[in-house]
């Protein structure tokens, strides 16, 4: 029955939006001239980009240039923007939960002040660590894992139910499909479970902020741009 009304709450103040990311194009950016690993050079200005394109304005037209074959320092260039835009995009999100009355929680807030979060909406923003049955009522029924959140506390409380009104619930793949070390905004609330006596996450939407592979691909390019 919580879990029901977090889900009425949720729908009341987002609609079901939800898990498809915008790619923000950047505006007014600086000319820029590109160089490639061959030594080529194209002049333009940054527009947008994605996992493996970036797409520069070169004398009106867009140009699609692959990542891999940019330089270093353009390729740490790239992965800048790309991280302001992901932070941009997080900070409008999160002004907009403040608006709407949804409050950011952690492990020992939620551990601590149980009174203040429960029943309410809120969001973490956590580290992955591992899929963890522990605290599942069955885990037939439910999928749990274990999260570090900002502030490097471990919390192995999150759960989702599997199914959502008679339907898979999509989100159990998204996070079986999680790696150690991504970092994810999980919105819900926090629930009280009389079978374990403690205090739960109960998940209803998942946004990615930067997986562990992008993190380390874009911390590389920006040390091999510094050397």
């Amino acid at each position: 029955m919580k879990l029901k009304i977090l889900v009425a709450l949720t729908l009341a103040a987002f609609g079901w939006q939800a898990d498809a990311q915008t790619n923000i194009a950047q505006a007014a950016a600086a000319p820029r001239v590109w160089t490639f690993q061959t030594g080529k050079t194209i002049s333009g200005d940054y527009y947008s980009s994605g996992t493996t394109m970036v797409v520069i304005k070169h004398e009106g037209t867009n140009c699609f240039l692959r990542i891999s074959d940019l330089s270093s320092n353009d390729q740490a260039y790239v992965s800048q923007i790309q991280f302001g835009q992901r932070q941009a995009r997080l900070d409008a999100e999160t002004n907009e939960f403040l608006q709407k009355g949804v409050i950011e929680v952690n492990a020992q807030f939620i551990e601590s002040f149980p009174e203040q979060t429960e029943e309410k909406l809120g969001w973490m923003d956590v580290e992955f660590e591992s899929l963890d049955p522990i605290y599942t009522d069955d885990p037939e029924l439910e999928l749990g894992f274990d999260v570090d959140d900002k502030n490097g506390d471990s919390f192995d409380k999150c759960f989702m139910e599997k199914e959502m009104d008679g339907s898979p619930n999509p989100l159990v793949a998204v996070v079986a499909s999680l790696k150690r070390g991504d970092k994810v905004r999980l919105l819900g609330g926090v629930i009280y479970d009389y079978q374990h006596e403690c205090e739960r996450f109960a998940v209803l939407k998942i946004e990615m902020i930067e997986s562990k592979a992008e993190q380390d691909a874009r911390e590389a390019s920006e040390s091999a741009a510094g050397n």
